[in-house]
C-alpha cells in the first residue's frame, strides 16, 4: 500500500501541463508542516486591515516605518535569569550529579562536525574534535 500523499495534485491547466508529484509521507512526519498547520493556541487571530490602511501601507515611502528593533548586537546577550534558575533547580534535584556547570558556544564551523563525530563514534571509530578551534564560549556558569 502506498503512503497517502500529504496534498492532492492540482488540476491540470494551461499553466501546469502536468500535475506535480505528491510528497510521500511514509512516517507521517509531514502532517503538520505540509498538511494542515494549526496556529499555536496562544497566538492571536490576525485582524483584517481596513482597505484605506492597506493602500497607505503599500504606497508608503520605502524608508517609512519599520526596521530593526535591535540595531546591532555582536554577541547574544547572556541567558535570562530564569534559564539559569531552572538549571540550578535541576542541579539541586540531583545533588552530587555530573551537572556542575554549562557554557554557551558560538560555532565557528558547521554543527555537522559534531554529527559526524557522533556517527563515527556509533560505529566504533574515533573522529577527534578540537573544541577550542571549533567554537567560542560566550557565556559560562558554575553552580
Amino acid at each position: 500500500m502506498h503512503p497517502r500523499p500529504v496534498w492532492e495534485p492540482a488540476p491540470r491547466s494551461q499553466h501546469h501541463p502536468s500535475p506535480p508529484q505528491p510528497v510521500p509521507n511514509g512516517l507521517g512526519v509531514l502532517a503538520h508542516p505540509w498538511g494542515a498547520p494549526q496556529p499555536p493556541p496562544s497566538a492571536p487571530s490576525p485582524a483584517p486591515l481596513p482597505a484605506g490602511m492597506l493602500i497607505s501601507l503599500l504606497t508608503a515611502h520605502p524608508g517609512g516605518p519599520g526596521g530593526s528593533r535591535c540595531p546591532h548586537i555582536s554577541f547574544p546577550p547572556p541567558p535570562p535569569a530564569g534559564f539559569v534558575r531552572v538549571l540550578a533547580q535541576a542541579r539541586g534535584e540531583r545533588p552530587g550529579g555530573p551537572f556542575t556547570h554549562f557554557s554557551l558556544l558560538k560555532l565557528r564551523h558547521s554543527s555537522a562536525l559534531g554529527a559526524a563525530s557522533l556517527g563515527a563514534k556509533s560505529i566504533g571509530q574515533a573522529l577527534p574534535l578540537d573544541y577550542a578551534s571549533n567554537a567560542d564560549v560566550f557565556y559560562s556558569h558554575r553552580f
